[in-house]
């Protein structure tokens, strides 16, 4: 229920499948933890690269993360 965009530089063809699977489940969790620990009322994904290198950019306009919080977690997620 949380409005999400996606945007990018120029159309993107990713030819590695692996790759392309990885990038999609990437962008699918942060939007998710986005949505759902950050309290965010807009997620934004935006991918851009070119050849093999690509970069893969989430932002919200959420809670954030404070010092503490990240302190305390080691999960892959941070």
């Amino acid at each position: 229920g949380v409005p999400c965009s996606f945007s990018f530089e120029e159309p993107l063809l990713v030819r590695d499948f692996a790759r392309a699977t990885h990038l999609f489940f990437i962008a699918q969790e942060a939007a998710i933890n986005a949505a759902k620990h950050a309290a965010a009322g807009r997620i934004d994904v935006r991918l851009s690269g070119s050849g093999e290198r690509f970069t893969l950019s989430v932002s919200d306009d959420g809670s954030g993360v404070n010092a503490r919080v990240l302190g305390e977690h080691r999960g892959t997620g941070f």
